[in-house]
């Protein structure tokens, strides 16, 4: 999902979950774009991203 999908829908008011998501890399690129939230099998992987983000 490119940054413009995910700015648009979000402007309309729709939330956006991601799933599911294990890579950091991929978690920080949602967690940059704001989406609404992350589903992961690794919630202390996400849970690490986000006290560095």
């Amino acid at each position: 999902m490119n940054e413009d999908i995910i700015r648009e829908t979000l402007e309309y008011g729709i939330e956006i979950n991601v799933y599911t998501v294990n890579d950091q890399d991929v978690m920080q690129h949602f967690i940059s774009s704001d989406v609404t939230g992350i589903i992961t099998d690794y919630p202390d992987r996400l849970r690490h991203v986000l006290n560095m983000h």
